[in-house]
């Protein structure tokens, strides 16, 4: 915000400004999920339970993938609307950094678990260099982008480097672990994601000249609703994720219906 304060107007700072904290909210559901997830991951590290410790590291990092997904498709389809609503006409020229870093936020936060496991495992050395690398990169970057592409250009550079820190992390994690996040059940989360999308956008087309805000509601219902009931029926938990979830169930004393249902599927 600095560097484009220095090169560009105050109404691109503006602009940024509003579409930093949107993307941000893709922060809250990560940060929950480790705040319950990481004591348990910590004691399987001192436990050395390992294929326990590799199997709760693979399942957090799925459910946030999961989970932030159908945000971001909610914040593509609607991305015009959430900004008027939250900061007025004239922040709809916002729309494309609010996109561009709500893209960056899903890969890095997705790698929030790698982090928190390169912590468990005392790298933090590591975890400094991803971080000052990230930040150089983008102060380099910001440079050459902010003079020639203003705002937009700050987004890019912001979501590059988040790959950058994503891919150190998530490369770091598997190198000391042996076992990657990624598995073949992936393709349902993106299945479910890109139907979601494409079912929302063609409702949209016919819903965008309502009232704003009862828009904002019926287009997130349908996107919440096609995605989780796309990923109910291509079952989307698995064996290991219903062990997690009788673990915490057991842990915290939770009696939800839907985990009792997600257990017994």
């Amino acid at each position: 915000t600095m560097l484009l304060g220095i090169f560009r107007n105050s109404e691109e700072v503006w602009l940024y400004n509003a579409a930093i904290p949107l993307a941000n909210l893709l922060y809250v559901f990560p940060n929950a999920l480790l705040i319950i997830f990481l004591p348990i991951l910590t004691t399987l590290y001192v436990q050395k339970e390992r294929k326990s410790f590799i199997t709760l590291y693979k399942t957090i990092t799925k459910w946030i993938i999961t989970f932030n997904i159908v945000i971001v498709i909610t914040f593509i389809v609607l991305k015009k609307e959430i900004l008027v609503a939250a900061f007025g006409h004239e922040y709809v020229s916002a729309s494309m950094a609010f996109i561009i870093l709500s893209i960056g936020n899903l890969l890095y936060y997705a790698a929030l678990t790698s982090n928190n496991v390169l912590l468990t495992l005392k790298k933090t050395k590591y975890i400094f260099l991803t971080s000052l690398i990230g930040a150089g990169l983008n102060v380099i970057l910001n440079l050459y982008m902010i003079p020639r592409y203003g705002f937009i250009g700050a987004a890019l550079t912001t979501l590059l480097s988040q790959i950058i820190m994503t891919v150190m992390l998530y490369v770091k994690s598997k190198e000391i672990l042996g076992s990657g996040i990624f598995t073949k059940e992936y393709w349902k989360i993106f299945l479910a994601g890109l139907l979601a999308y494409l079912i929302s956008s063609f409702i949209y087309s016919k819903t965008y000249s309502l009232n704003i805000y009862l828009n904002i509601v019926i287009i997130t219902a349908i996107i919440a609703i096609t995605y989780a009931g796309i990923l109910n029926l291509l079952r989307y938990i698995n064996e290991e994720e219903k062990i997690v979830l009788r673990y915490v169930r057991e842990k915290y004393h939770l009696k939800i219906p839907l985990i009792e249902r997600l257990i017994r599927r």
